[in-house]
């Protein structure tokens, strides 16, 4: 029996346990070894009157609910962190970045802003402002708390002793 594959099974959780987040996982074979993929998932949110004009944004990071937004063009950056819910406990308002489609240079492209929102002073308001198509990344400092490592050991340990005892089992 190979513990590969036991292993590939046992990363999505333990990658949910440490991250919050609950991927999709599924079982790719390549070459006789299972591989892990990860899939999470989009999540679409409107929030604009009936025929009002809006424009269609994605916040991803360091907030509660990242997803696409169809939002109303008066909607701003700190609005849009708001209706996402906010930053997560290990998000940082200091370094929001965003990714704005545009004619930038002799060949167009993307530009990205970044804006220091822990930082008043430093905000202008042009910054805050949003277009259609911008993609929002709240930073995620990669702290993990206490409780998080030992839910994620004990967890490993759980799991490592059921595989022990299925692989003893088998023999």
């Amino acid at each position: 029996m190979r513990i590969l594959p036991l292993v590939s099974l046992l990363v999505p959780a333990l990658l949910s346990l440490v991250s919050g987040v609950s991927p999709a996982f599924g079982q790719v074979e390549q070459g006789g070894i299972l591989q892990g993929t990860l899939q999470v998932s989009t999540t679409n949110y409107r929030f604009a009157e009936p025929n009002e004009l809006t424009i269609v944004v994605s916040i991803v990071g360091g907030v509660q609910r990242p997803g696409r937004y169809e939002v109303s063009r008066s909607i701003n950056l700190i609005d849009l962190i708001s209706l996402a819910g906010g930053p997560t406990p290990t998000g940082s308002l200091g370094n929001v970045k965003i990714s704005r489609v545009g004619e930038y240079g002799p060949s167009g492209g993307r530009k990205e802003i970044r804006v220091d929102l822990a930082d008043a002073a430093k905000v202008r308001e042009s910054d805050l402002a949003l277009t259609q198509g911008d993609f929002v990344f709240v930073d995620a400092s990669s702290g993990v708390t206490v409780q998080e490592v030992l839910s994620a050991i004990t967890t490993a340990a759980v799991l490592t002793t059921a595989v022990v005892t299925v692989i003893n089992q088998s023999k």
